[in-house]
């Protein structure tokens, strides 16, 4: 920025690139960098040459970020070309391969095992607490279904569908309570679902103007079937 040999323009793109850094982070991206490349002082400056001596450790140094370039870029290759099982092959910590791999599953404990290997990659995946959920009801542990679903909203708060999975799966536990006689756990059940519209109502009220602007516009309240579900309950 107070360079002599840079232009006002480069000046101002490089103020604007680290305003916006201060507000979302987002050089994770290869077109951030690209945005960089113009600021790269290209008048002036001098050669440095590498002696023979010192020039084995720099080439041995580039070779090895090379073949880590390609190791991981193969791996995405692949995911996107949907050979998700050769990607896991090549890059056995692909969490978007091993997220899609969640429900091919048939057995609860080995669906449970992936979930927990993908949140030691990524702790506020909901789908992996969504897939222990499923895990837990199979088993019949409703209460550790209810923990890992209420989990899985909170890493996605916004997601509608989270709320309805939910919904489902502790109206199913509700009529399986009511169907073998207990009263208890069927009404603890019938408190959490009446409970749901207020967590909407909470992240309605915790949610910026803003979000009623942008073109997906959040959704706050249950579809009709569900409604209907809840009058039947009250």
């Amino acid at each position: 920025i107070c360079s002599k040999n840079s232009d006002a323009w480069q000046k101002m793109l490089l103020l604007t690139l680290a305003a916006h850094s201060m507000m979302e982070f987002d050089f994770q991206f290869l077109a951030m960098w690209l945005l960089v490349l113009p600021l790269l002082q290209l008048r002036g400056g001098r050669t440095i040459r590498l002696e023979k001596r010192r020039a084995g450790p720099a080439l041995a140094l580039g070779a090895a970020i090379l073949a880590l370039t390609i190791w991981l870029g193969a791996g995405d290759v692949f995911y996107m070309l949907g050979r998700g099982d050769i990607c896991l092959a090549v890059t056995p910590f692909h969490t978007e391969a091993l997220t899609e791999k969640l429900p091919s599953y048939t057995d609860p404990d080995d669906m449970d095992k992936a979930a927990d290997n993908i949140l030691k990659l990524d702790a506020d995946c909901s789908i992996a607490h969504s897939a222990k959920a499923n895990a837990a009801l199979a088993r019949g542990d409703v209460l550790a279904m209810i923990d890992e679903k209420e989990k899985a909203i909170s890493c996605a708060r916004y997601s509608i569908a989270e709320y309805t999975d939910y919904f489902d799966k502790l109206y199913a536990a509700y009529q399986v309570y009511m169907k073998s006689g207990d009263a208890a756990s069927a009404e603890f059940c019938r408190q959490k679902l009446l409970a749901i519209p207020d967590m909407l109502s909470a992240l309605e009220k915790e949610t910026d103007k803003l979000a009623w602007k942008i073109t997906d516009k959040p959704q706050f309240s249950l579809p009709e079937a569900e409604t209907e579900v809840l009058r039947q309950l009250e």
